[in-house]
């Protein structure tokens, strides 16, 4: 099993995920980055904030990070 194996197999709770999303004054219909998706804790915020009309570019090195997040994705 590799580690990203792992680490998709267990919940991540991003730290202050409210205190740095506030900073970001997130909209509808907003375009934003995510340089660094890594298990999207953020990424999945983020798009719900935006929807529906907005756009998240959310890029990783790990491929499989990626893959994971575009199989596991919903937007509430």
């Amino acid at each position: 099993m590799t580690l990203i194996t792992i680490a998709m197999n267990m919940k991540h709770v991003p730290v202050l995920r409210e205190e740095v999303l506030s900073f970001l004054h997130l909209r509808p219909g907003m375009t934003v980055v995510d340089a660094t998706l890594g298990a999207g804790g953020y990424a999945r915020e983020i798009e719900r904030r935006i929807s529906p009309a907005g756009t998240l570019i959310a890029i990783d090195k790990d491929a499989q990070a990626v893959e994971h997040y575009l199989q596991t994705r919903s937007v509430q």
